[in-house]
């Protein structure tokens, strides 16, 4: 809509030019409007690469030091590189939207997804009761994270289940008329401070890697620095954002996964865990 709205404007400020030159015609435009038909001209973009030369009787064998190009550096540039979003659709596909916690800890009471079902092209809702006990659980070093929250929820965002319909705009569209009920539950920890106030720990004991004898090297320094260091949450710059496509084979419950992740394994042995089929089952496949 914005961008047949922009087109419409522009279309009518060349007009309103053209009909005040040719014909005369006084058409009030506040002057900072008139730039909006021309076409927008930006600074030629520039950049810098910076890297060591090689010295010419370096071994050509010899890659230390030298200047190499990423392997998918040009089709990634040039827009060639197949993403997930880029395979093309699968007869019969259908697309998934997760139901995401508003609440950051809280008891679900009830969850309705009655009036997403009614609508049309909407598929299933799949929750935490669809998942055979014991196997709801996932993690990649201890399986203490749920698929989808089965009673309570504790951070905001966290999935409670999964709308299923034809199309994405369909499935995200029903995902939003699925109503859960909440209760809040206290406390909510959100600082460190929060956790010592609220006695809210680990029962593993702290983990200490120690090399040599700090307390005596402390004795013996010069110079002791003390203070305190926080750091916001941290997150990688995805190169798309991240989905998966799964299909279906006819044979033996297999499953071919298409993700955009970093340890293909684990996935293929979450896939082969919930899913109770053998590992060898599930095929997952990473372009990049």
């Amino acid at each position: 809509r914005s961008l047949t709205l922009s087109l419409l404007f522009k279309f009518y400020l060349t007009v309103s030019e053209i009909l005040e030159k040719k014909e005369g015609i006084d058409i009030s435009i506040p002057d900072s409007h008139r730039s909006g038909q021309y076409q927008f001209h930006s600074l030629k973009p520039e950049s810098s690469q910076y890297f060591t030369i090689v010295p010419d009787s370096q071994d050509k064998s010899d890659l230390v030091g030298r200047p190499i190009v990423h392997k998918s550096a040009y089709k990634q540039a040039t827009g060639e590189a197949i993403y997930c979003d880029d395979i093309p659709k699968y007869e019969n596909e259908y697309y998934l939207s997760l139901k995401l916690s508003t609440k950051a800890h809280a008891k679900i009471i009830s969850i309705d997804p009655s009036e997403a079902l009614a609508v049309e092209g909407v598929v299933a809702f799949y929750s935490a009761k669809d998942i055979p006990e014991g196997f709801n659980h996932f993690g990649p070093l201890i399986p203490d994270e749920e698929i989808f929250a089965s009673k309570k929820v504790t951070s905001q965002g966290q999935c409670i289940g999964a709308i299923v319909a034809v199309d994405q705009l369909t499935a995200q569209k029903a995902c939003k008329l699925v109503k859960v009920e909440y209760e809040d539950l206290q406390p909510i920890i959100i600082t460190i401070e929060d956790a010592i106030k609220h006695k809210s720990f680990f029962n593993e004991k702290p983990k200490i890697i120690r090399n040599g004898d700090p307390e005596k090297v402390f004795l013996s320094a010069k110079h002791i620095l003390e203070g305190e260091a926080r750091m916001g949450g941290q997150e990688h710059f995805y190169l798309e954002t991240q989905t998966s496509l799964v299909v279906p084979k006819n044979e033996d419950d297999e499953m071919e996964v298409f993700a955009s992740t970093q340890n293909p394994t684990e996935v293929q042995h979450q896939v082969a865990h919930l899913l109770n089929i053998p590992i060898n089952r599930v095929i997952c496949r990473v372009k990049r």
